[in-house]
C-alpha cells in the first residue's frame, strides 16, 4: 500500500477509495486493524472501502490509526505487507 494517510472522508457522506498493490501473486487479500470507523467496510477481495462514516457515533469524526496488511495468494498466512495509516474523518 502507498502513502501513509488515506483520503478524509465526511461523517454521513459516502466514501469510495480503493487501495492499490503492486508485485507479488493475484488475487490479493486485504485487511485493516483496528475496525474502521462504523459506516465504513473494506471488501477483503479488491481493497475497496466505501460507505458513509456513522454520525452520532462514538466513533465519529476524529483521526483514526489504522494498520492495512496486504497478503498475495503465493505467500504462506503467516507473511504479509504491513503499512500503518491514518483516516481522517472529519465533521459533515
Amino acid at each position: 500500500p502507498a502513502g501513509s494517510s488515506l483520503p478524509n472522508a465526511r461523517e454521513g457522506k459516502s466514501y469510495n477509495f480503493t487501495l492499490k498493490g503492486s508485485g507479488g501473486v493475484l488475487p490479493y487479500k486485504w485487511s485493516i486493524t483496528p475496525a474502521l470507523p462504523n459506516g465504513l467496510l473494506l471488501n477483503t477481495s479488491t481493497g475497496a472501502i466505501t460507505g458513509k462514516p456513522a454520525s452520532g457515533t462514538s466513533d465519529g469524526p476524529g483521526i483514526y490509526s489504522l494498520t492495512i496488511t496486504l497478503q498475495d495468494s503465493a505467500l504462506p498466512a503467516n507473511q504479509s505487507t504491513n503499512k500503518p495509516v491514518t483516516l481522517t474523518v472529519n465533521n459533515p
